[in-house]
């Protein structure tokens, strides 16, 4: 079934659920409320002959049937266009108004229950559905008790009974019930109809959801869901755009890694390339006796540095991916980082010479450090070498520094520095901050990520600090050591 007409059929379905409770109910209070009411008039009617009788007979210091006979009649002649009939039953049930009533016919009318209730002083109303003839006429009844004053007391002396047809009930009734039911097919109607219209609104909120989804299925992230309203739909069209915006962003960052990959594998390739046609060309120098024999030194020395730059290269990414898939197990200790520090400065002087840069280390006290220290010696080594590959006749500065909770490694260059957009994509993978220097620093674009990826695999922090044409600060943070011993971390 459609969703609209499942909306429609429980719409409708509550409204005359909703609808008919209402109106029986109505109709039950109304019938009873008329009930009470006739009641109430016959009553009255009771109490006025009472009482006009009752005052005839303090006058005359008795009570005489034939006056309460004389306003028995003079009032059933008023009522009668009512069809209100007055009877009096006497105590030993017979009837004196009006004759004609056998005693056993007065029993079935009133009870000797009933007669206990009037020896109390109290009023009974009641529906039979005979009349005093034992005739079939449903009748609402009023029963008051008669007393007689005898030796100073009140005495029982009989039962004024009132009594009308109950179809006065039924028509009075039934106009109510009829405008009832014009209301009820009119509220239908409208229900109806406002059921259509509301069904119509969510559906459609729900068709702009189904094409929403159908253009996501086609590859189109970028469209937008107006939400509408403040309801659950609501809700979901707003998830739903959160949703399409992070499939449109990692469909973006998707692409930017594959172009990324793309270019990695070309500045690859063309790395690979240099040095396996220098090696080659070397090689076929020797083969065929065109290296002088004064130049076969050099041209060994350059074979085997041509081969350290492809070992590199491999190494690099060999290195990133057992980082990457948790192959990598470290062996977390306590030494003396500063002795670490100044040995890679003293391998990688040369390498700061030949850019006209100064390595400048200014931490004399020994500092202990609680980390991987063959990662660490990895970590420090790629950060120098980044730092010389992007810093010409300026310097390179180490330093550590301590708090109660971390050892903290500072190196800072005065290179080309970065701006905000390169801080934000150092860590990523294929990353190189100066683009044109790809072809001359023979780097993968891997050392950086390495370096973030061996931090936090030591617990520890790495930040950033740039500022395009200054210079750039890494500042490392290993938290010290909490217990004795060795920790593996993997």
């Amino acid at each position: 079934m459609k969703l609209l007409y499942q909306f429609m059929t429980m719409s409708f379905l509550l409204t005359v659920l909703t609808l008919s409770v209402v109106g029986i109910s109505f109709q039950q209070f109304t019938k009873e409320t008329l009930k009470e009411n006739n009641y109430a008039d016959l009553y009255r009617y009771a109490q006025s002959v009472q009482k006009n009788s009752q005052e005839h007979d303090e006058i005359y210091g008795e009570v005489r049937e034939s006056t309460i006979v004389r306003f028995l009649q003079t009032t059933k002649t008023i009522l009668k266009n009512q069809e209100v009939n007055l009877y009096f039953v006497m105590r030993d049930n017979h009837v004196i108004f009006p004759s004609g009533i056998e005693e056993e016919q007065a029993r079935k009318v009133i009870t000797k229950r009933d007669w206990q209730e009037l020896e109390k002083g109290d009023s009974i109303s009641k529906t039979l559905p005979t009349d005093f003839f034992l005739k079939k006429d449903e009748r609402a009844y009023v029963m008051v008790p008669y007393y007689k004053k005898t030796n100073e007391t009140m005495k029982l002396y009989g039962a004024l009974v009132v009594t009308q047809p109950t179809h006065y009930i039924k028509e009075r009734l039934e106009p109510q019930i009829i405008n009832l039911i014009k209301g009820f097919f009119i509220s239908i109607v409208f229900a109806f109809l406002f059921g259509l219209t509301f069904s119509q609104v969510h559906i459609q909120r729900i068709q702009r959801l189904r094409k929403v989804t159908n253009e996501i299925a086609k590859g189109n992230f970028c469209i937008n869901i107006s939400p509408q309203g403040n309801d659950e739909l609501t809700e979901l069209a707003e998830d739903f755009n959160k949703m399409a915006l992070s499939l449109s962003d990692s469909e973006q960052e998707i692409l930017r890694q594959e172009e990324r990959r793309k270019q990695f594998m070309a500045d690859a390739s063309h790395e690979m390339r240099t040095p396996l046609t220098t090696i080659h060309g070397l090689l076929e120098g020797f083969e065929y006796g065109m290296i002088p024999e004064d130049e076969k030194k050099n041209a060994i020395i350059l074979m085997k540095n041509e081969t350290n730059r492809l070992i590199r290269l491999v190494q690099d990414n060999l290195d990133y991916e057992k980082i990457r898939t948790g192959q990598i197990t470290l062996k977390r200790t306590t030494f003396n980082a500063c002795e670490v520090v100044q040995n890679i400065l003293v391998q990688m002087e040369s390498a700061a010479l030949e850019a006209n840069n100064e390595l400048i280390f200014t931490t004399s006290v020994p500092m202990m450090m609680f980390a991987d220290k063959d990662r660490f010696t990895q970590i420090v080594v790629n950060l120098v070498n980044n730092a010389i590959q992007f810093t010409k006749n300026g310097t390179i500065t180490l330093s550590f520094s301590e708090n109660e909770l971390e050892t903290i490694l500072t190196v800072q260059d005065t290179g080309i520095g970065m701006d905000e957009e390169s801080m934000k994509n150092i860590w990523e993978r294929y990353f190189k901050a100066d683009p044109s220097r790809k072809n001359t620093t023979g780097e993968s674009g891997l050392g950086l990520s390495i370096v973030k990826q061996l931090m936090d695999l030591n617990k520890g922090k790495i930040e950033v600090e740039s500022e395009l044409g200054v210079g750039t600060t890494f500042i490392l943070k290993f938290i010290k050591r909490t217990s004795e011993g060795e920790e593996s971390l993997c």
